[in-house]
């Protein structure tokens, strides 16, 4: 599994992740010929309200985990994604695949009085 990530504090703490990762272990599905083919994802890492973090991946619907600790939730979340575009392959689905051009940023409102 390849991983790369930018990682970017945001106001309260959000960070923003890129994953890369492995399509899938063509090993698996008998095309050992073929070089995979590398995937990037944005996650969501928000800290946790008993401390760790919650990760999310918004491309890939309900695809979150957590960890104690940055590093541990990172792992965790890679293992996630690969398990989800597992589960999509077996299951004869597309494979989503994020715009190479993303914005990510913060907005600012007023708080409701």
């Amino acid at each position: 599994m390849s991983v790369g990530y930018d990682a970017v504090p945001q106001k309260y703490g959000i960070i923003i992740f890129t994953c890369m990762i492995d399509r899938i272990s063509y090993r698996m599905y008998g095309m050992a010929d073929m070089s995979p083919r590398i995937l990037s994802y944005t996650v969501v890492f928000d800290p946790a309200d008993g401390g760790g973090f919650v990760a999310s991946v918004p491309s890939l619907p309900g695809c979150m985990s957590q960890g104690e600790t940055f590093e541990e939730t990172k792992k965790s979340i890679q293992d996630a994604i690969q398990g989800y575009l597992d589960v999509l392959r077996e299951d004869g689905e597309d494979i989503p695949r994020e715009s190479e051009e993303r914005v990510v940023g913060s907005v600012t409102a007023p708080e409701p009085v």
